[in-house]
């Protein structure tokens, strides 16, 4: 999945439209997440890329899935058990913010250390 400017203009429309949807302020839902109501509103815009350790945070404060929020079509998998990154996903959202933190710091610290993939030739 790509992830360009259309993209983060489409998650920070579907954030905007979540948020009014449950009559939030942008202050109120910065509040919630811990950062400034100006990120919150260049989230909306598109203007600032949802850094991957909020995305979790901010589906849970809009209470959508990470796969609505970042308008990931579940319904064209293939039909049978969970895909097991999907449930840990899941089961990271149930956790507190600050232990969600901790995961997608070292999430975040194991992917930038294996570098970047091969590209095939």
């Amino acid at each position: 999945m790509a992830y360009g400017r259309d993209f983060s203009r489409q998650v920070g429309q579907r954030i905007a439209a979540r948020r009014h949807e449950m009559g939030i302020p942008q202050a109120e839902l910065a509040r919630i997440l811990g950062v400034s109501q100006q990120n919150v509103a260049s989230y909306e815009t598109g203007r600032l890329r949802i850094p991957l350790d909020f995305v979790v945070p901010m589906a849970g404060a809009l209470h959508l899935s990470v796969h609505e929020l970042l308008g990931v079509q579940t319904g064209l998998r293939k039909p049978g058990p969970e895909p097991i990154l999907q449930r840990q996903l899941d089961r990271l959202q149930k956790l507190p913010r600050r232990k969600q933190k901790l995961a997608f710091d070292l999430l975040e610290t194991l992917i930038r250390d294996t570098g970047p993939s091969p590209q095939p030739s």
